[in-house]
């Protein structure tokens, strides 16, 4: 063994090692006690750091939850209050308008081959009928003026009268009920039009309809509405005393009207949000005045002549309107969309060609 080689290389080694150790004390001598805790100090802090990141991703996972929630529910209010409308105005204004033609077809097949004769067995009171046409035209009817055709044409305005009274009346029904049910609804309707804003009416109207007409109508209700018609038609038949009728083509008429009138029931119900609209006829008792700007003069003499200040006796045909839109100090604006055409106390003067212009 070489032990003078190991005492030089231990020698050699001595002083690195005492220096090392002289530094470690300087540094542990640099830290003291403060700088242990420090260290400790810090290590509470980025616990602590570490617990708060934590938090913070609970509630971010919580606030990412409810903003869903929220994102869902301003999706179904943004459908409910703006679900987007069925059909076009054009759509209501079309049915309005073949709606008119198929009155105006009924009552106008209705008195094919009519004859005069003695009907008993009237289907409704003749006083029903007269609150429905008019008395002026109700007298008409039972002391009606010479000659066949004049007649015949006081027969058919009375029909036209009745049918479009009776459907107008369909028409603008918010429920089926006609009780005082159905009357609290019409009156609710009627108030939220005065102050609320069209969101908030178009859709209540449309689910108020849909839950209480649309949903459930049944045939034997279609049917009941045909009934209803052609009760009036009859009693209006009778009036005019009347002997011949066809009775299979005047349902079948009826039929293909309470159909239309539904469908156009529920295109301004149901089907339209945006905007109001309404289906409207003169006033006959007490009579209304001309009013070019919602009427057409059904017997005038001239295109575009108008007959001011000439009484109404009724309506032949439905009117459209659409209602305007709610400010402050109600709802103004509306706009005349269908005129309704209108027969004027001066018949039987315009049946025989006599007539005075304005």
């Amino acid at each position: 063994m070489n032990t003078s080689a190991d005492h030089t290389y231990t020698e050699g080694l001595a002083a690195p090692i005492s220096r090392i150790r002289k530094e470690l004390v300087d540094i542990e001598r640099a830290l003291g006690t403060g700088g242990y805790e420090t260290v400790a100090h810090l290590k509470n802090e980025l616990e602590l750091s570490r617990k708060r990141e934590e938090q913070l991703q609970r509630e971010n996972e919580k606030m990412k939850s409810i903003i869903g929630t929220q994102g869902r529910e301003l999706d179904e209010a943004r459908t409910f209050l703006n679900p987007g409308d069925v059909i076009s105005e054009n759509d209501i204004v079309q049915a309005v308008v073949k709606l008119n033609a198929e009155i105006y077809q009924a009552a106008r097949q209705a008195t094919e081959g009519w004859r005069a004769g003695t009907v008993g067995g009237v289907s409704q009171p003749r006083e029903e009928i007269a609150t429905v046409i008019g008395h002026q035209l109700a007298t008409l009817l039972q002391t009606p003026p010479p000659g066949h055709d004049t007649r015949r044409a006081v027969l058919e305005v009375a029909l036209q009268a009745t049918i479009t009274r009776r459907i107008a009346g369909i028409v603008s029904t918010l429920t089926r009920d006609s009780n005082e049910g159905g009357a609290t609804l019409n009156d609710i309707y009627r108030r939220m039009r005065r102050k609320e804003p069209q969101s908030i009416i178009g859709r209540w109207r449309a689910l108020t309809h849909k839950y209480s007409i649309s949903s459930s109508m049944t045939v034997e209700e279609h049917e009941a509405y045909v009934d209803a018609l052609r009760n009036s038609v009859l009693a209006v038949f009778d009036m005019a005393r009347t002997e011949r009728y066809d009775d299979v083509d005047l349902r079948e008429s009826l039929h293909a009207i309470v159909h239309k009138a539904l469908s156009l029931r529920k295109f301004i119900g149901e089907d339209m949000t945006t905007s109001d609209y309404n289906v409207f006829v003169a006033r006959p008792d007490p009579a209304e005045l001309f009013n070019p700007e919602t009427m057409v003069d059904e017997y005038a003499p001239e295109k575009n002549t108008y007959r001011r200040g000439a009484a109404v006796l009724c309506s032949v045909s439905l009117g459209l309107r659409r209602e305007g839109e709610t400010v402050k100090e109600g709802r103004h604006g509306g706009k005349t969309l269908v005129k309704t055409p209108v027969v004027l106390e001066t018949l039987v003067g315009d049946l025989a060609g006599e007539y005075t212009a304005e």
